[in-house]
C-alpha cells in the first residue's frame, strides 16, 4: 500500500579538501592530520588569533583532514562559517588560506582549504 513519511533534516555537511600550498599557491600535498575548527562567521575569532587563548566562543564543529586526498567533512546548519586551525600542532605548523564557506543546500560544493607551512616547520610535524 501507500506509505507517507515525514523527514526532519537536522544537519548538513561542509565538505572540503585540505592541501599544503607552496609559495606560488600550488597544491603540493594533502594536509593529512590537520585539525580544523568551524565557527559561525559572525562569531569567529580573528584569523591570526591564538585560538589556545581565545575563549569567547567554542567552535561550532571540528574535523580532521584524512590522508586520502585531504578529505574532511564537518556537520553544520545552514549559514556562513569560517575555518580556523585547531590550537596546538595544527596552528603551530600551518597558516590557513581558507575563506568563508556557506552552507545553503543539500548540494554543497567541496571547498578547497589551503594551508602553508610556517617557517621552520614541516607537514610531518603533525605526526
Amino acid at each position: 500500500g501507500k506509505v507517507n513519511a515525514i523527514y526532519q533534516l537536522s544537519k548538513l555537511f561542509i565538505e572540503g579538501h585540505a592541501f599544503v600550498q607552496d609559495d606560488d599557491g600550488y597544491y603540493v600535498a594533502a594536509a593529512k592530520g590537520l585539525g580544523l575548527d568551524l565557527f559561525p562567521a559572525q562569531n569567529a575569532p580573528p584569523k591570526d588569533c591564538d585560538l589556545a587563548t581565545y575563549a569567547a566562543k567554542e567552535p561550532y564543529g571540528e574535523g580532521i583532514v584524512m590522508q586520502t586526498v585531504g578529505y574532511t567533512q564537518i556537520s553544520a546548519n545552514p549559514g556562513t562559517y569560517v575555518f580556523r586551525l585547531r590550537p596546538g600542532v595544527s596552528n603551530e605548523t600551518f597558516v590557513l588560506r581558507a575563506e568563508n564557506v556557506e552552507v545553503s543546500s543539500y548540494a554543497v560544493p567541496s571547498h578547497p582549504i589551503g594551508v602553508q607551512t610556517r617557517p621552520g616547520r614541516s607537514p610531518e610535524d603533525l605526526f
